[in-house]
């Protein structure tokens, strides 16, 4: 099995054990299936046709980052841009991880 397929199905026994009491049957299980599978094909179809434009972009795909590579060079992407542009950053909570972002680099 693929490490894809894998967290796939992780996500998929979070998403039933959130939504699903202890008896339940085969019919909600299969309902419940489908509604996840079609909330995850729609997030996967948004991501593919996201492309970052700002650093609260980056940031944004740091936090989503499935490794520690990907994350550091979101977080440079969006030092880099900062420094260029220096949009005014849209929440509190991202100018935080923008200063963590330059302290650490």
């Amino acid at each position: 099995m693929s490490r894809e397929t894998e967290k796939l199905l992780k996500e998929l026994q979070r998403f039933l054990d959130a939504n699903t009491d202890e008896a339940v049957d085969e019919t909600t299980v299969n309902a419940l299936a489908e509604q996840f599978l079609a909330e995850y094909d729609q997030k996967c179809a948004d991501q593919k046709d996201f492309v970052p434009e700002t650093a609260d972009d980056y940031l944004r795909l740091a936090e989503q980052a499935p490794s520690k590579k990907k994350h550091m060079e979101y977080l440079r992407k969006a030092r880099s841009i900062q420094r260029t542009q220096r949009p005014i950053l849209d929440s509190d909570r991202n100018q935080t991880v923008y200063a963590c972002v330059l302290y650490i680099l």
